[in-house]
């Protein structure tokens, strides 16, 4: 059996993953207005860029999924949580240019994806069967993020300027280093560790060869670059043939467009907040109350998977809670202005959102088989990216053409609605199909 403290450690390797990822969409929050003001560039770009490193990390999945066929967990991690400090850092001590900016925001996207589905597949490694269960749980480090780094953000911009806290916030980010040396732990009876994987089959294949009489190394070369090319070629194989199943379908279509209402609520909370009057302290305990209610959210996640009721009508259930709860505070005028209703809608809001994003990963382990897993979170992780960054751009967009966030706040309800319909039919179609 796996090791029971290892196991923990590598929760809480993940839990800081997710504390600091999710950090920078809510310090991008933070950093907008003056990140704005401070490059004289438009509303759109400036999300673009602060969504970037958010979005990077969901965006190179796949390509990480094929780079642990050939490296460790360990070694990317520890990569990953050295650039993933190093970009902001960077931003804060030299970008002047967008391009500098863009770039910046780039490596720091792609160490948090070396850092994401590595913590994601060791979780999984450790705790097997509860994953779906421990998963959610160690996802709280989201809105641990969300509760601490706002107020703490704000802070560092009254006292040190938007490049200082940028800087800052690098150095914080860096805890990922030594994150990533911890993923090195592995499960006393685990084989599914890629670079065991690749250990073994590059053992069969000199056994294979020893049987056959191959007489040298000269000859067997040509063998061995064509075994590495049918290797990439079966992993991106089998990242195409997952759409074959409808109910996978489905659930990349629901796990990818709720991220254009959580990660648009998550980087224009504040400003929206800003917005309507209040001050940015208050916007940023807001905020903060929204990861409180997160965390709350998580212990929801995992409850649900060991209730007698359907997963997925409740998973259903949540997305359609929150689609009413964004129309509401946008459509009834009395509901947004006073202070207590902000901190009401932040913590629903916060609540649900947190209840989705907890429940995706497991009801994906549900959807699909235990050896498509890892190539089924590495598709899915590509297209949050690509939503993430539309996240990042349309409310901004909004505001550019129409001077206001509203009209996105809209868009979030409309489009959590339609996530619960698409639920509800695959809820229908998964107790028909099953996938092989």
């Amino acid at each position: 059996m796996p090791s029971v403290s290892g196991k923990w450690i590598i929760f809480l390797v993940r839990f800081t993953v997710m504390f600091f990822l999710t950090g920078t969409v809510k310090t991008g929050g933070i950093l907008f207005n003056s990140s704005m003001t401070a490059s004289e560039t438009s509303a759109a770009v400036t999300g673009l860029i602060l969504i970037l490193p958010y979005a990077m990390g969901r965006l190179c999945g796949p390509l990480v999924s094929v780079l642990l066929t050939f490296s460790s967990y360990q070694i990317l991690g520890t990569i990953g949580g050295l650039f993933a400090g190093a970009g902001y850092v960077l931003t804060g001590l030299f970008a002047v240019t967008i391009a500098q900016r863009l770039a910046y925001a780039t490596l720091s996207g792609v160490g948090f994806a070396l850092m994401i589905l590595p913590s994601s597949l060791s979780l999984k490694d450790h705790f097997q069967e509860d994953y779906p269960s421990i998963m959610p749980m160690a996802m709280m480090g989201s809105y641990a993020g969300i509760i601490v780094l706002p107020p703490l953000m704000d802070l560092f911009q009254e006292s040190y300027g938007a490049t200082g806290t940028y800087a800052l916030f690098g150095v914080m980010c860096w805890t990922l280093i030594p994150c990533g040396l911890l993923l090195g732990i592995t499960p006393r009876d685990s084989n599914v560790d890629s670079s065991r994987l690749l250990k073994d089959r590059e053992e069969e294949n000199e056994d294979d060869e020893m049987e056959q009489c191959v007489p040298s190394d000269k000859e067997s070369t040509p063998e061995h670059d064509r075994s590495f090319r049918d290797q990439l070629w079966d992993s991106l194989r089998e990242h195409f043939t997952l759409f074959g199943s409808l109910t996978f379908c489905l659930l990349f279509i629901v796990a990818n467009l709720r991220k254009i209402p959580a990660d648009g609520w998550t980087l224009f909370l504040i400003p929206h907040t800003i917005e309507k009057g209040f001050h940015s302290y208050q916007a940023a305990r807001i905020a903060s109350i929204g990861g409180v209610t997160g965390i709350i959210g998580r212990i929801f996640a995992t409850l649900s998977f060991q209730t007698r009721l359907s997963v997925l009508v409740l998973y259903a259930s949540y997305f359609l809670l929150n689609g009413a709860v964004f129309v509401l505070m946008e459509v009834v005028p009395w509901l947004s202005k006073p202070l207590v209703l902000q901190y009401i809608g932040s913590a629903l809001n916060g609540c649900l959102i947190s209840v989705q994003s907890g429940m995706t990963p497991g009801v994906l382990a549900l959807i699909v088989s235990d050896h498509q897993y890892k190539t089924a979170y590495g598709v899915i992780d590509f297209g949050n990216g690509v939503l993430t960054l539309a996240a990042g751009v349309i409310p901004a967009v909004f505001l550019d053409q129409m001077g206001a966030f509203d009209p996105a706040f809209y868009l979030f309800g409309a489009v959590s609605i339609f996530n619960g319909l698409i639920v509800v039919i695959l809820w229908y179609f998964s107790s028909t199909e099953k996938t092989s």
